[in-house]
């Protein structure tokens, strides 16, 4: 059935499994760390920013004493925990 199939495409974050809730418990999780807590604006001001801007701009908002990509790497092993422990699948999805 797929053997000409060069991609296939899906949309995983609130299609295939309730995750969207991740990313602000995975700030607050982040911030409190380094002894911060995250300020009413931060969702409003991150909204539309990619993975590598919304690093940048905790970098320097945040004055945090990591290299961007460092901050990439903590969130993403992060977000692996949470997928794998936390985040249910949608109604529908299979496992």
């Amino acid at each position: 059935m797929l053997k000409k199939t060069k991609a296939i495409i899906f949309d995983l974050d609130g299609t295939l499994i309730d995750s969207m809730w991740m990313w602000q418990d995975i700030d607050t999780q982040y911030l409190g760390k380094f002894g911060l807590f995250v300020p009413e604006d931060l969702q409003k001001a991150i909204e539309g920013m990619s993975f590598t801007e919304t690093a940048a701009y905790f970098k320097e908002r945040f004055k945090l004493p990591k290299t961007i990509e460092e901050i990439k790497r903590e969130w993403n092993e992060m977000a692996y925990d949470k997928y794998i422990h936390d985040a249910p699948l949608k109604k529908g999805a299979l496992p």
